[in-house]
């Protein structure tokens, strides 16, 4: 069986998804930049918070307020990323979960938002992670997304 990885980040999200995370306790949670909304909305604390944070900014007080909190109690779960970079913080996120031995990812938060350019890196996720032998799923509101490779 795979280890399974959860990933937020800050796109469209809504709570009716909590039934397609079927998370369990060894499951990887890591928030990217402003999708620890998302967490917080839901009342998941994650493992690990990835982020040039350039994003954060822009989220509610409550959530910024739970950030520093977060990352005072562990710094050490917390990656900041510089702002100029080749990887999106997802695809940073993805090869760190990787790097821990994660081959199942669920990425939610990956469309919409305001930024297509994300939403088209975070496509070009799951073509890394398939290409990785791993199973990827971008599960947004409207639609379910992964990559099929030599499989129906």
């Amino acid at each position: 069986m795979m280890k399974k990885c959860l990933i937020f980040s800050a796109g469209d999200f809504s709570h009716a998804q909590m039934e397609q995370m079927e998370r369990t306790k060894d499951d990887l949670v890591i928030a990217c930049d402003a999708g620890f909304a998302h967490c917080i909305c839901a009342g998941i604390t994650p493992d690990y918070i990835i982020g040039d944070f350039d994003s954060m900014k822009e989220t509610a007080l409550v959530v910024q307020e739970a950030f520093r909190s977060f990352r005072n109690r562990h710094p050490d779960r917390v990656l900041s990323l510089s702002v100029r970079k080749d990887d999106t913080d997802t695809m940073f996120a993805v090869k760190f979960a990787m790097q821990k031995g994660y081959q199942e990812f669920r990425l939610f938060g990956m469309l919409g938002g305001r930024r297509f350019d994300h939403a088209l890196a975070n496509l070009q996720t799951l073509l890394l992670i398939r290409h990785h032998n791993g199973k990827g799923t971008i599960l947004d509101p409207s639609c379910t997304i992964q990559i099929a490779k030599n499989e129906t």
